[in-house]
């Protein structure tokens, strides 16, 4: 793709990538981001629109970590205001935590968007089924939203890692075509697996989640994706915390829009076409992180906030 063409499609979804000083300047300068980066992001109950028409929320809720039952009430808290998108994995072990939560809310299960994700030793066409149905049970539904294979090669895949992702998938995309699930795809894929694994799918990905934050942005990757129609989930979309909530930008940020830098980072990922997918255990911050509705981040201080990205600021270590 040009970079005129990337520069175009970024602007369609409200966002600018880091195309050069000269590309971003004119991009942010132009008005046309405020309205497009304002459309569609008024409300947690808000929708991008995935490659096969399914709606999926612009924003979720990160449940890695989040167990017991504190990490029932953290999730009830989300359901309860107004949090959509729900993310586990097998992984996490917290697929039951949700299944609780939901119960607990009274939110009824169509009106939430559950993503999982199929564990790392899960190798061949059965296991796929088996580790998919045992998913159905833990989250007690009879359909997930969004299933991913959660790591392009795991430790015990190593040397045939794209064997078993194109097994894992031919499970995946009969379980889509069955209706058990509304949209398959990706985590963790890099540019050097997504070459490798999308010209053998017939069904392509909808989604790749990654980590994402103004700290760590993957451009060619983004663009990859863009280029065949996958959206991007942002995990990790608040970095690590603490010394990042006191940069002195994305302060300076904060104080101007009268926000928490978390409400900064997350507005900015959504502007930027990104689903970021934050996790808390406390009631305020869940609020807090949720309440990003309310106002538009200017496309000069959208070029600013990137400004920061770096290389070296991955926090999640993943072979490339």
């Amino acid at each position: 793709m040009k970079r005129r063409e990337f520069l175009d499609l970024s602007l369609k979804m409200g966002v600018g990538m880091a195309l050069g000083a000269s590309a971003l300047n004119s991009a942010f300068a132009n008005q046309k981001v405020k309205r497009m980066a304002d459309s569609g992001l008024d409300a947690l109950s808000s929708t991008r629109v995935l490659n096969n028409s399914v709606r999926i929320p612009v924003m979720g809720f990160g449940t890695s970590r989040v167990k017991g039952k504190e990490g029932i009430a953290a999730i009830t808290e989300a359901l309860k205001f107004g949090y959509k998108l729900i993310d586990t994995a097998q992984m996490y072990d917290t697929e039951k935590e949700i299944a609780a939560a939901i119960s607990a809310s009274g939110v009824n299960r169509k009106d939430i968007f559950i993503t999982s994700k199929i564990d790392n030793y899960q190798g061949t066409y059965n296991d796929a089924m088996e580790s998919f149905h045992a998913s159905l049970e833990n989250l007690k539904t009879d359909y997930l939203d969004l299933y991913l294979i959660h790591f392009p090669e795991p430790t015990d895949f190593k040397d045939k890692w794209l064997e078993r992702d194109l097994e894992i998938w031919s499970a995946m995309e009969k379980l889509y075509a069955d209706k058990k699930i509304r949209a398959i795809g990706v985590s963790n894929f890099y540019e050097k697996h997504l070459k490798a694994f999308l010209p053998k799918c017939n069904v392509k990905p909808a989604v790749n989640q990654i980590e994402i934050h103004p700290f760590y942005v993957e451009e060619k990757l983004i663009a990859m994706c863009r280029e065949h129609g996958m959206i991007m989930e942002a995990y990790s979309p608040l970095s690590r915390g603490g010394e990042v909530l006191e940069n002195p930008l994305l302060k300076s940020m904060a104080k101007k829009y009268n926000k928490s830098v978390s409400q900064i980072m997350i507005r900015w990922s959504m502007q930027m076409g990104f689903i970021p997918i934050p996790r808390s255990m406390n009631a305020g911050r869940i609020r807090e992180n949720g309440s990003v509705f309310d106002f538009v981040i200017s496309g000069t201080d959208m070029h600013e906030i990137l400004s920061l990205k770096s290389i070296d600021k991955k926090l999640i270590p993943v072979q490339k």
